[in-house]
């Protein structure tokens, strides 16, 4: 089996969520700025969880700390994660298997909770049809990503959890740009 670095499973993922977090313009008159900063945050949240899970496909990072929700023995922060951390090694984000992990999977939390963030923020504001049916379908499409998440690590990684894992981040990415554009045309 060839062994692919994680510098070329960025490359081949960057450009994707690149394209789709930087196309989201922001005119200067909308009239719901909440709900669209909510979103683009989100969506900003969302491409670097799908960025870093490039990394962590490249250095086999589902092979290694398999405990959900902890990490490691226990800890939620594994001990060399910490010493990356204290001693300031930047490349260790990029290379080191347990920081990718830890790193992706404190994104993915993130990105889950700002989905939650944007349907309250949509959900209170006069919007679309349109965008509030996209906006209540994020936090579905990130509780299921976070569920194949869950399985994926607790099972280090079948293949078709990780593809049905990789495929799912497109969908929310792809989802939250499309709420973002109807914010801005159906407005």
């Amino acid at each position: 089996m060839i062994r692919k670095s994680s510098y070329e499973f960025f490359s081949r993922t960057s450009p994707v969520a690149f394209s789709k977090t930087t196309s989201a313009w922001n005119p200067k008159t909308v009239p719901n700025r909440e709900v669209l900063k909510a979103a683009k945050g989100s969506l900003h949240l969302i491409g670097l969880t799908y960025l870093f899970g490039a990394f962590v496909a490249g250095n086999r990072g589902g092979l290694v700390c398999n405990d959900w929700p902890t990490m490691e023995d226990g800890h939620f922060l594994p001990l060399s994660v910490k010493e990356n951390f204290v001693n300031l090694k930047i490349s260790s984000l990029f290379e080191d298997t347990k920081t990718t992990q830890f790193v992706h999977r404190t994104l993915a939390y993130s990105a889950f909770c700002s989905t939650f963030f944007v349907f309250a923020r949509a959900s209170s504001r006069q919007i679309s049809p349109v965008s509030l049916l996209l906006a209540k379908s994020l936090p579905i499409l990130a509780t299921g990503q976070l569920l194949l998440g869950i399985l994926a690590v607790t099972q280090a990684v079948p293949l078709n959890v990780g593809i049905l894992h990789q495929f799912g981040g497109l969908s929310l990415l792809t989802t939250n740009l499309i709420l973002l554009r109807t914010l801005i045309y159906f407005m």
